[in-house]
């Protein structure tokens, strides 16, 4: 309850905290329509859902080239971190994804939020 108020506080006391919550929902809504439409066969998330699939399926063959558009050129880590979104499926994992992502990128936010707050001291 304490979040949810002081997010009433910041919206209704700041603009900028209002139109950088917009922009983030409005890019977050974009970016979901156009990749699971238009984009579909060409973005990165494409790339790092393979090869989650090639790491759970066949992890030797994950740096072959032959199962990407882009090159795949990371640790297996990498990799690993996305099988769960390959057993989701491709559009379930996205859009999982996606959100986690913009859930970082709030708290991102807040803490340069924090930081900005120390170093002016205000």
């Amino acid at each position: 309850m304490k979040c949810l108020e002081r997010f009433k506080t910041l919206w209704i006391k700041y603009t900028v905290f209002r139109i950088a919550v917009i922009i983030h929902l409005c890019y977050f809504i974009i970016s979901l329509i156009c990749v699971l439409t238009i984009l579909r066969e060409q973005n990165d998330f494409l790339i790092y859902f393979n090869a989650g699939g090639i790491f759970y399926n066949d992890i030797n063959d994950l740096y072959n080239q032959e199962h990407y558009i882009w090159d795949y050129r990371y640790l297996p880590l990498s990799a690993m971190f996305f099988v769960p979104f390959y057993l989701l499926g491709f559009d379930l994992g996205f859009v999982i994804f996606h959100t986690l992502n913009l859930v970082l990128n709030i708290l991102i936010c807040v803490l340069l939020y924090k930081i900005i707050k120390l170093v002016r001291k205000e």
